[in-house]
């Protein structure tokens, strides 16, 4: 029965998606159609589920292929909690047809279901099938808007760049089975503990498994996927993908790196070390730093809404990593309370250059004198830039700090220095929209704005508060949060 019961988040998806299904199969043309708001019902009972099972003990069901606990359970809540944002806010997508969206509503429940099996994970060829399902209706949700070849475009890349993800991981996983002999994680571990593997093969081995990482996160040299499915997706699919990937990136992490290449000395709190002779948080931190530079450079140019904050996007990615250096509770801490942050960061920035796109803005500088009208709109576009990128005293800078110092005290001085030195290329890049929207008020628009009505406009405003208090509540409430994540990683 208590297998039974911590299932139970996955048990309300899988309802939920076969309620969506057999409602479109009977939906005869009626006026009405609750599809959305089943979608809301299924994620919200999950949701809630998850919450109840933390009081539960750690756990593990079909014979140790599926864990069950805190940490995990953070992760599924994390991607309900997107899912339920991304239906919130599919109304105002104007990109899909509406006829498309059930199919995107089953594809969205599909992914999260994915992401939710992924993150309880402990064995390899489970782990495989969960990331191909993911992989499989990104690939379909990226193409959904046919009226454009960009979305067929991107698609098609992000179908090449995954497949040989794929690949490389499944050849990663097959080397493993072939030095241990076993599929099992905990399993995995202790052969390779008792191997000492030489530095050749441990290098072969993290390039295969780290490729679909560096994939999912648009770290160097795989980020130019981020930018064109940024730009070729309708948006709410690019918010969805963009926060979706990056936190499956950090759960493949935690769950298959740290068990693979690290030991443990003396608990989390006390770090973890390296296995073998290969230093692969020196790789990382060159990774770290490509991938700064490039995001950093290329967004000082950018004026495209989507383009600026794909590149803004590969920072904060970048950022993420230093948690993953420092191998210690407090960088794990801070690692996840970013990408909270980053949640509810980008999905506001998203539905604003989806409302934006709607009255025909697409870059910075199309705003002109009649954004007077919508200075609600355009304080929260500066709320939530402020969020994304930890401008003080967002709750972003809290955890850059915190990320930074301990880079600076566990002896990556350098590093420390050049994270820094791409935080103030940030803000220049941020002062620079600043100057835009600054500017635009005394301009007088030579475009028609679309008219929106008194009513859709209430809405809307509605929902973008309801999308901007998260942000504020995060760093009011940080201190409880950590606490929380703190409880989580232990």
């Amino acid at each position: 029965m208590k297998n039974f019961v911590v299932l139970l988040p996955e048990i309300y998806l899988i309802i939920t998606l076969l309620g969506t299904v057999a409602g479109e199969a009977g939906y005869h043309g009626e006026g009405v159609r609750l599809i959305k708001w089943t979608a809301l019902m299924g994620l919200g009972a999950a949701f809630f589920q998850v919450l109840i099972l933390f009081s539960f003990e750690p756990v593990t069901v079909f014979q140790n292929i599926y864990r069950i606990n805190h940490f995990k359970l953070f992760f599924k809540l994390f991607f309900i909690t997107l899912g339920i944002i991304t239906f919130l806010i599919s109304d105002l997508e104007k990109e899909i047809e509406k006829n498309k969206m059930t199919e995107f509503s089953i594809l969205i429940l599909t992914a999260v279901l994915s992401l939710c099996v992924l993150t309880s994970a402990e064995q390899l060829v489970f782990m495989f099938l969960a990331i191909q399902l993911f992989m499989v209706t990104s690939y379909f949700l990226i193409s959904l808007d046919k009226k454009s070849v960009l979305p067929v475009e991107a698609g098609i890349k992000y179908f090449v760049i995954g497949t040989l993800a794929s690949v490389f991981f499944v050849l990663g996983i097959m080397l493993i089975f072939l030095l241990t002999r076993s599929f099992y994680l905990n399993e995995i571990r202790v052969s390779l503990l008792g191997l000492q593997l030489n530095r050749e093969t441990l290098i072969v081995l993290f390039a295969l498994v780290f490729f679909i990482f560096f994939t999912w996160l648009g770290l160097f040299p795989v980020y130019f996927w981020l930018v064109d499915v940024f730009e070729g997706a309708p948006t709410l699919v690019s918010a969805f993908l963009s926060i979706a990937s990056k936190a499956a990136g950090v759960c493949l992490f935690i769950s298959l790196i740290f068990p693979i290449f690290t030991h443990n000395t003396a608990g989390l709190s006390g770090g973890l070390k390296t296995v073998g002779f290969f230093e692969w948080p020196l790789f990382l931190a060159v990774i770290i730093v490509i991938t700064f530079g490039v995001g950093a450079v290329l967004s000082l140019q950018q004026n495209q809404l989507k383009k600026l904050v794909a590149y803004f996007s590969m920072i904060e990615s970048s950022y993420l990593l230093l948690g993953f250096i420092i191998l210690d509770q407090n960088a794990m801490v801070a690692l996840l309370y970013h990408l909270i942050v980053q949640l509810f960061s980008l999905m506001g920035l998203f539905y604003l250059i989806s409302y934006f796109q709607s009255l025909g803005i697409r870059s910075v500088e199309e705003f002109r004198g009649d954004i007077k009208k919508f200075i609600p709109e355009v304080i929260s576009f500066f709320i939530f830039f402020i969020g994304l990128i930890g401008f003080p005293p967002s709750p972003g800078f809290i955890s850059k700090v915190i990320l930074i110092e301990a880079v600076f005290a566990n002896g990556w001085s350098c590093l420390a220095f050049f994270s820094i030195m791409v935080f103030c290329l940030e803000l220049i890049a941020f002062c620079r929209i600043g100057l835009y929207l600054i500017t635009a008020f005394g301009q007088d628009n030579l475009a028609t704005i679309p008219i929106i009505t008194t009513k859709e406009n209430h809405s809307n405003r509605i929902l973008l508060w309801c999308l901007v208090l998260p942000v504020f509540l995060t760093g009011i409430f940080c201190e409880n949060i950590f606490d929380f994540l703190r409880y989580t990683v232990q």
